[in-house]
């Protein structure tokens, strides 16, 4: 798969103080990429960088091997390869759904109204709002602007959708349908979508791979299953250890068996594909007749495959322990020692 976008490089200042540092990503046509981090660590500034919003101090974008530079000649030719969908949807208020979408292709581009108008109505029934094709924003729900903020990044034809926070504002289940026309948008038309957000369950739920912010920096890549399986930085732990979506299952360990069990060893089991759903600790428990502690547990759901993991402690005084972690080995699950405090 070719690179549509690439990032290198990239430094950026606003006076003395530099919010974005070194940034490297490379992008692959087709692919959804999320760019996720606290507030503040510099996203959106790099989301502006990258449709040639704001200028850079150092570094370069490359879309499609042409440099985005606000002071390029060429910086319109490439916008018209770029999709932006924002938070706040920008509509205009004073036009129809209508006109909302048909408005740049037309003024800009120049484009015949009837063949725009045409694509526009296509587009809407996409998005399931063509019946609303005459109201006017201020008639819609927030779901349904970010549909047609989405319709009217799509009429200009790009090969690059961004989106910056645009599901941040709407409710868990809007949010799920918006991601859902995300989803579909990618696999029909083959358009490359990088999403800007701070929530875990937009990773889970479309995108094939992540880039981990924190204080104007990069500090982890990876595809969703690595950043899920084998988080690397504190960043990522703790954006994991977060994440509530509505699919996590979640244990706490009984008072009488923690009670039980005090200062054992301590062990992190991430399970695959194949056994996030099977009575592995339950089997394990009945083979060797030794009560484990359950310190926390969660399964998810990573891009339609089942993936957990769970922090378990053995007694202290467990002369098993050692042939339990291997009985959890032949059942396909990996293990790590943790030595951290579990909260």
């Amino acid at each position: 798969m070719d690179e549509i976008l690439h990032i290198k490089n990239l430094s950026k200042c606003y006076g003395d103080t530099k919010v974005l540092k070194n940034i490297n990503i490379s992008v692959k046509k087709g692919e959804v990429v999320v760019i996720i981090g606290p507030s503040g660590c510099g996203k959106s500034t790099l989301l502006r960088c990258l449709n040639g919003l704001e200028e850079i101090q150092e570094g370069e974008v490359l879309l499609d091997d042409q440099v985005v530079n606000p002071n390029k000649k060429n910086l319109s030719k490439n916008r018209e390869k770029i999709g932006m969908v924002f938070q706040s949807y920008d509509l205009f208020p004073h036009l129809t759904i209508l006109q909302n979408v048909t408005l740049a292709p037309i003024k800009v581009k120049k484009r015949n109204r009837r063949e725009v108008e045409k694509e526009a109505l296509e587009l809407l029934e996409r998005v399931g709002l063509r019946s609303k094709k005459d109201d006017y924003p201020r008639q819609l729900s927030g779901g349904q602007k970010q549909r047609v903020a989405i319709a009217r990044a799509l009429a200009s034809d790009p090969q690059i959708l961004l989106c910056d926070e645009a599901t941040s504002a709407l409710d868990p289940q809007t949010t799920s349908s918006i991601l859902e026309l995300l989803q579909d948008i990618n696999q029909k038309f083959g358009i490359t979508i990088v999403i800007i957000t701070h929530q875990m369950s937009v990773v889970r739920k479309i995108c094939s791979h992540v880039a981990i912010m924190k204080s104007g920096e990069i500090v982890e890549t990876g595809s969703v299953s690595e950043i899920f399986s084998h988080p690397k930085s504190d960043v990522a732990r703790e954006l994991i250890r977060k994440d509530e979506g509505d699919d996590i299952s979640r244990a706490e360990s009984s008072g009488n068996t923690k009670d039980l069990i005090q200062s054992g060893r301590k062990v992190r089991i991430v399970f695959s594909e194949n056994s996030a759903f099977q009575p592995v600790i339950a089997n394990m428990i009945l083979k060797f007749r030794e009560p484990v502690n359950i310190l926390r547990a969660d399964t998810r759901n990573i891009g339609g495959v089942a993936k957990g993991e769970m922090i378990l402690e053995f007694a202290g005084d467990s002369r098993q322990a050692e042939e339990m972690q291997n009985y959890l080995k032949t059942c396909g699950i990996e293990l790590e020692e943790v030595t951290d405090d579990v909260e």
